[in-house]
C-alpha cells in the first residue's frame, strides 16, 4: 500500500514539474520574438541616453494627426540641441545648406576679417 502512495506521489510530482517547465519554456520563447543583439556597454549606454528622444519621435510618428517626416524631426532635434550653448556661431548645416554656403562664399576677399558690433552699453566691440 505504501509503495502505491509513493508511486502516485512521484507520478503527480513528475506531472507538476513537467507542467511548470513547460509553462516556463513557453513564456521564455514567447518573450523572445524580437531578435536579440549583443552590444557593447558603450553602445548600450548610448541607446539608454537617447531613449527619450526615440520615445518622443515614436509618439509623434504614431500619434500626431498628420504624418511627419523622420528626417525633418531629426533635423529639428539637432538644431534644437545646438541652441543650448546660446552661441551664434554654433549651428548645423545639412549637406545642401553647406554646399550653398560654400558657393556663396567663393570669391576674393579683402580686409582683416573682423566684425564690428555695438555692445549693450553703447560701446563698439571688434570681434
Amino acid at each position: 500500500m505504501k509503495k502505491k502512495h509513493v508511486a502516485a506521489f512521484a507520478a503527480v510530482w513528475t506531472v507538476v514539474v513537467a507542467a511548470v517547465v513547460g509553462v516556463w519554456c513557453t513564456l521564455a520563447l514567447a518573450g523572445s520574438n524580437a531578435p536579440t543583439r549583443l552590444v557593447s556597454q558603450s553602445d548600450y549606454d548610448m541607446i539608454e541616453r537617447y531613449r527619450r528622444l526615440e520615445e518622443v519621435r515614436s509618439s509623434l510618428a504614431n500619434e500626431y494627426y498628420i504624418p511627419l517626416d523622420d528626417d525633418a524631426l531629426m533635423l529639428g532635434a539637432i538644431r534644437g540641441m545646438l541652441t543650448v550653448p546660446d552661441d551664434p556661431y554654433t549651428f548645423y548645416y545639412t549637406a545642401e545648406e553647406m554646399q550653398r554656403s560654400n558657393e556663396s562664399s567663393e570669391g576674393v576677399y579683402h580686409g582683416v576679417g573682423m566684425v564690428v558690433q555695438m555692445t549693450e552699453d553703447g560701446s563698439i566691440e571688434i570681434v
